[in-house]
C-alpha cells in the first residue's frame, strides 16, 4: 500500500530479506507455491502431513501441544494502553559488513541486537524466551495481486538470551533461523492459522489465546525500498513502523529497512514496559558495538 501511494524504489533490499541465506538466496520462499500446497494438504490430509517426516512431526508438537512461555517483565497482565518507541537509524552497510564478516544475514545480526536488548531489560529474570516471526511465503519477486491478503506462517523462535558473548548469540541466532528457514514450520503453521480462521468467532479468540501464549514478543523484519520515495515530490524522510499484538502478546519489535537505514521500533504494553525508548535505543546501541566488534 505504502508503494502504492507513493513513487520510487519500488525494489526491496534483497539483502535485508528475513528468509534470505548468506549467498542473497530465498530458498524457502523461491518454492513457495509448493510450500504452499503443503500447507493446504496438511488441512485436507492431516494424517500424511504429520506423517511426512519426523521433523514435520516435531513441528507440529511445538506448534500444537500445551506449552507456554512463563511469565516475566515483558509477559504478564496487561492494560489497554500501548506505548511505541523507534530507535534512531542503524547504517545498514555496517550492519552488512558485520554480518558478512560473521558469516550471518543481515537479520541474524539484528535479532541477535534484539535479544541482546531484551535480556538487559530481563536482569535477573533472563531466560530464553520465545518469538512469533512473521515468516513469509510469497516470492519477494511476484507483485501483490490486487485482492491482497495475507500469506505467511508465524515460525516460533527461541532467543538465545543467556548467551552474552555477542559472536557466540549471533552463530545461535543464525543456526536456530537456519534450521526453520529449512524445515517446513512456516508452511504447517500457516494451515493451522488457516484452519483456526474458519472457526467460529469464539472458539477463534480462545485458538489465538492458547497459539499467542508459547511467545513473549512479536518479532517482525520487512525490507523496504533501497531508494527514497517521494510524496507528490516531496521526499519521505523516514518510515516508522510497528507490529500489533494479539492474545497474550503484550510486545511486537518490527525492524524495517529504507533507503540504506534500518530502524526497529517497540510496542509495548504501558503495564509491563511503560518506556520502549530504553529498549530501542540498547537494540542500537548492541547492533552498533556487534558491528564495530566484527
Amino acid at each position: 500500500v505504502m508503494l502504492t501511494l507513493t513513487d520510487g524504489g519500488p525494489d526491496p533490499d534483497a539483502d535485508f530479506a528475513p528468509a534470505s541465506n548468506g549467498g542473497g538466496g530465498v530458498p524457502v520462499l523461491g518454492a513457495a507455491a509448493g510450500i504452499t500446497r503443503l500447507a493446504f494438504g496438511a488441512l485436507q490430509h492431516p494424517r500424511h502431513a504429520v506423517a511426512t517426516t519426523i521433523a514435520d512431526t516435531r513441528t507440529v508438537g511445538k506448534l500444537v501441544l500445551p506449552w507456554s512461555d512463563p511469565r516475566s517483565p515483558i509477559k504478564g497482565d496487561q492494560r489497554a494502553a500501548h506505548h511505541v518507541a523507534w530507535s534512531d537509524p542503524i547504517d545498514l552497510r555496517r550492519v552488512k559488513r558485520a554480518a558478512r564478516r560473521l558469516g550471518a544475514t543481515v537479520n541474524d545480526v539484528l535479532v541477535s541486537a534484539v535479544t541482546a536488548a531484551v535480556a538487559d531489560g530481563l536482569g535477573d529474570a533472563a531466560s530464553d524466551i520465545h518469538a512469533l516471526v512473521p515468516f513469509n511465503l510469497r516470492p519477494l519477486d511476484e507483485p501483490l495481486p490486487r485482492e491482497l491478503g495475507n500469506r505467511f506462517g508465524l515460525v516460533v523462535l527461541e532467543l538465545p538470551i543467556g548467551i552474552e558473548d555477542p559472536v557466540e548469540r549471533t552463530a545461535e541466532v543464525k543456526r536456530r533461523m537456519d534450521a526453520i528457514k529449512h524445515g517446513h514450520e512456516g508452511a504447517i503453521s500457516y494451515g493451522i492459522l488457516e484452519l483456526m480462521g474458519h472457526t467460529p468467532a469464539a472458539v477463534e479468540a480462545r485458538l489465538i489465546d492458547y497459539f499467542s501464549a508459547k511467545g513473549s514478543m512479536v518479532l517482525t523484519n520487512v525490507p523496504g525500498p533501497r531508494s527514497r520515495l517521494s510524496v507528490a515530490g516531496t521526499d519521505l524522510a523516514g518510515v516508522l513502523v510497528w507490529a500489533p499484538c494479539s492474545g497474550s502478546i503484550g510486545m511486537s519489535v518490527s525492524v524495517f529497512s529504507y533507503a540504506g537505514k534500518v530502524t526497529v521500533g517497540f510496542l509495548t504494553d504501558a503495564g509491563l514496559v511503560p518506556d520502549p525508548r530504553t529498549l530501542a535505543d540498547a537494540t542500537r546501541a548492541h547492533a552498533l558495538a556487534l558491528a564495530r566488534y566484527a
